[in-house]
Order: C-alpha cells, then structure tokens, then sequence
C-alpha cells in the first residue's frame, strides 16, 4: 500500500468516525457526551492533522528516491 492510499484510508476512516459521533450524538446529549467530545474527539483533530501532513511529505520523500533511483 502507498502512501498516498493510507492516507486517504485514514482521511475516510476520519470522516466515518465523525458521521457515527453525529449518529451517537443526536441520542447522547448529556454532560457525559460533551465530556467525552471534548476528552477525546476534539484533541484528535491536530494529531490527525499533523499525521497526514507527515504522510504527504513521507510520499514526496518516497517519490522523489524512487525517481532518483531510477
């Protein structure tokens, strides 16, 4: 698997996580619900962000060897 293809498999498998907390979320709607948003939904975003920046410059990083050693 490329980089670029697990980067996209974590993007979609991001965007799944997000649908299912919205699905949870319309029947959950108490402090616990917040809390749990806020503990460990909320802060997941910049690690994701930083984590997929790191996936695109590893596949340059890649690219750029394989046609150097080409």
């Amino acid at each position: 698997m490329s980089t670029t293809d697990s980067r996209l498999q974590l993007e979609e498998a991001y965007r799944e996580l997000l649908q299912q907390w919205e699905n949870t979320r319309a029947g959950w709607q108490d402090a616990k619900a917040h809390e749990f948003e806020q503990r460990y939904l909320t802060p997941l975003r910049p690690d994701l962000m930083l984590a997929l920046d790191a996936m695109r410059e590893l596949g340059r990083l890649v690219d750029h060897a394989r046609d150097a050693c080409a």
